[in-house]
């Protein structure tokens, strides 16, 4: 039966558990795995949302959750579990309305969602319909259409209250309890009693973000007779997104701050220096973590799998559902098929803003389909199986190792694919838009700078530093960032290869680009210059060096140097390995030991660059081919002139110069995080080596 079927099932129990002996019981312990509570808090203390789809009941899950540390004692829990269509949707309508009202969802309150459109928005639409094209839902319509939904749920459910249609009333048409709840929702009355709170305040004073912040602390803190609701919904009068910084005066960022600064608090003005004056003054400036969770009210949600079978499909509804999730410090989705899993994953790419990247991890063959819809999939080889692993794009042994995947190893990789990303953009570039300048003294007429020939061993011998920095790179020690997993935030907020980021290797590019051609061109073309010192001999052409073979060859060996140096100051972590590399009695092995930092700059850069040039000029003075005769000698008459040697040196050392004065402004004026965890890590390293009892101490006496 569908009709009140807990009632029914308890009283079948008491017949049935009536002058029972126990024999015995037995049962099945499916207990924990070792390390997945820490695990878990780091990975929330990383930044990381975390949601659990099981198929357990509700109580069960619940209790999981507070063991595994997904849920904390402090949250407030709202269940959403309900035998009727139209029971989960007023608790679903209800929550929703009770985030907005509390300003957790500031971009559903009427005020964002009232706003007239701008004249950019106008314009296309009205182009739009001139042309007949069908218009298009935008984002603010589909928000409109989530919240006009909410209230139409409630004031439907408040109607029939009304009308005296009570909680438990006999079965409608289509067989099912409607099971409204007893009293209405109260969320009706906060618009009323906050407004006259709100008058009551402005009354007294000027109402302002602080004052309302300060009311909020006095409600939660001390007691304060105002209902927390009636305070928590006055955020509706104030539609400011809450990221953007209520606390902080914009004003008082400096020029440098807005354009040069890449962490994000310095280019948005949230530090103490940027606090408004009134908010200094009543030292509520940076609240803590805890107290700003209190005032918020850090809530957790749990949903049935019955519950999502009404909601599922239902576009507004989805959105409505997710909208709160998303604000919420948990999510545990309980009693759920693996269909409904593997959806839910799908959803949560389609709904929450901005997309995040989704990480699904599951050890049996009901998680196949999660894993398989998420962007990355972990399936975890154990006593369930190995259909969740086949299905995975990464397999470990037990949970506790997704953190050292993630927080170390995930975090090591976007930095490095990072570095390599950007450099390689910035050496093909530097190589094309060298020999573009060139055309301005070349009148356009198509003549390339460098040997024809030379210019396609250019990705050979220049990739090979980067390589290895993109293997190899470490900014942070690995137990550095297990113990502070806060330290992997830059990689979900984008920091590593960011616009900002972006532009500031362009603009370096242009300027390694002008210094290499304008410092290195004009110094072996113009007169005075194209004359080597030294010794003299008698063949012809011998002491001139501004020949465009020459001068071209010279340039390029300063952009192979230039791109060495870029690496070495791009690199966090220099590989020096140890001496002697094979013949060595440690435990060792000795790919460990080889200095890979030095082996792919000097040996596969410049070795490579200097072994392929011999090759090429030996093969043009004996005449190996018509298209190499012009080059054959050329590297030779190179290498004799201190002229060439100068400039490679010197344009390739200025160039690098401005890359350093640009990273040494940047880390000391306007410092990222990760740089600060660095010189930490670094001090700490530093003290660990002074406390040492194998570290040498020197007396005055030495």
């Amino acid at each position: 039966t569908t009709f009140d079927r807990s009632k029914r099932l308890s009283e079948v129990a008491c017949e049935i558990e009536q002058n029972i002996h126990v024999v015995g019981a037995t049962g099945i312990e499916d207990k924990l795995q070792r390390g997945v509570p820490e695990t878990i808090s780091k990975l929330a203390a990383a930044g990381i949302k975390l949601w659990v789809l099981t198929g357990d009941k509700r109580q069960t899950a619940i209790e999981i959750g507070y063991s595994t540390k997904v849920l904390t004692p402090d949250m407030s829990l709202c269940e959403v579990a309900g035998d009727s269509a139209n029971e989960v949707k007023i608790m679903i309508a209800s929550e929703f309305m009770r985030l907005v009202k509390s300003g957790t969802l500031p971009l559903y309150q009427r005020q964002k969602l009232d706003q007239v459109e701008n004249i950019q928005q106008l314009f296309f639409r009205r182009l739009r319909k001139a042309y007949g094209a069908k218009r298009k839902l935008t984002r603010l319509d589909k928000m409109k259409s989530v919240r006009d939904l909410a209230e139409s749920i409630l004031r439907d459910s408040r109607s029939s209250f009304d009308d005296g249609v009570e909680a438990g009333s006999p079965e409608t048409s289509d067989g099912v309890d409607q099971d409204l709840p007893v009293v209405p929702p109260k969320v009706f009355d906060r618009a009323t009693s906050a407004k006259s709170l709100l008058n009551d305040e402005r009354f007294n004073l000027k109402l302002t973000q602080t004052s309302l912040r300060n009311l909020k602390l006095a409600v939660m803190n001390e007691g304060s007779p105002n209902n927390e609701e009636d305070v928590m919904s006055m955020q509706s009068f104030f539609p400011e997104d809450k990221n953007e910084g209520d606390n902080f005066d914009k004003k008082k960022r400096s020029i440098l701050e807005r354009l040069f600064a890449v962490d994000r608090d310095v280019r948005h003005g949230h530090l103490k220096k940027h606090a408004k004056v009134e908010v200094i003054n009543t030292n509520s400036c940076l609240v803590s973590d805890d107290n700003e969770k209190k005032t918020t009210g850090l809530r957790a949600f749990v949903i049935e799998g019955s519950s999502l079978v009404h909601i599922l499909g239902d576009p507004v509804l989805e959105e409505m559902v997710f909208a709160i999730a998303s604000s919420c410090g948990a999510v545990i989705a309980c009693r759920t098929t693996p269909r409904q899993k593997a959806l839910l994953v799908k959803l949560v790419r389609r709904y929450v803003s901005p997309t995040p990247v989704t990480l699904a991890i599951g050890d049996g063959a009901n998680d196949v389909g999660m894993i398989q819809e998420a962007h990355i999939g972990i399936g975890i080889s154990g006593l369930e199986g190995r259909q969740a692993v086949n299905a995975s794009d990464f397999s470990i042994a037990q949970f506790r190792f997704l953190e050292e995947l993630l927080l170390v190893h995930g975090r090591y990789n976007f930095m490095r694919m990072s570095k390599v990303v950007l450099f390689s953009f910035y050496k093909n570039v530097l190589l094309a838009g060298t020999m573009i300048i060139f055309q301005w003294d070349a009148l356009y007429s198509g003549q390339p700078v460098f040997d024809e020939w030379v210019i396609p061993m250019f990705n050979f011998v220049a990739s090979w530093p980067i390589v290895f920095l993109g293997i190899f790179d470490m900014d942070l020690p690995k137990e550095y960032v297990l113990n502070n997993p806060q330290v992997y935030s830059p990689g979900p907020n984008n920091e590593y290869i960011s616009n900002r980021m972006i532009y500031r290797w362009v603009i370096i590019t242009f300027v390694h680009m002008l210094t290499l051609y304008f410092f290195g061109f004009p110094s072996l073309t113009e007169s005075g210059s194209t004359y080597a010192s030294g010794k003299k001999s008698n063949d012809i052409g011998n002491d001139e060096s501004g020949n465009l073979l020459t001068v071209g060859l010279t340039l390029y060996t300063a952009l192979i140097l230039l791109l060495v140096l870029k690496v070495l100051f791009e690199s966090r972590s220099i590989v020096n390995g140890s001496w002697p590399v094979y013949f060595n009695k440690s435990n060792e092995h000795w790919a460990s030991r080889i200095p890979y930092t030095w082996f792919g700059t000097i040996i596969l850069s410049i070795g490579l660059y200097i072994l392929f040039l011999a090759i090429y000029s030996i093969l043009a003075s004996a005449g190996f081919s018509e298209d190499y005769l012009l080059f054959a000698g050329v590297p030779t008459h190179m290498a004799e002139k201190s002229t060439c040697w100068i400039i490679i040196f010197f344009t390739s050392i200025a160039a690098c110069t401005f890359d350093v004065v640009g990273k040494v402004f940047s880390n000391m004026y306007f410092p990222t995080q990760t740089q600060i965890h660095m010189e930490i890590a670094q001090k700490h390293k530093q003290n660990r080596g002074r406390s040492s009892p194998t570290h040498p101490v020197t007396t005055q006496d030495e």
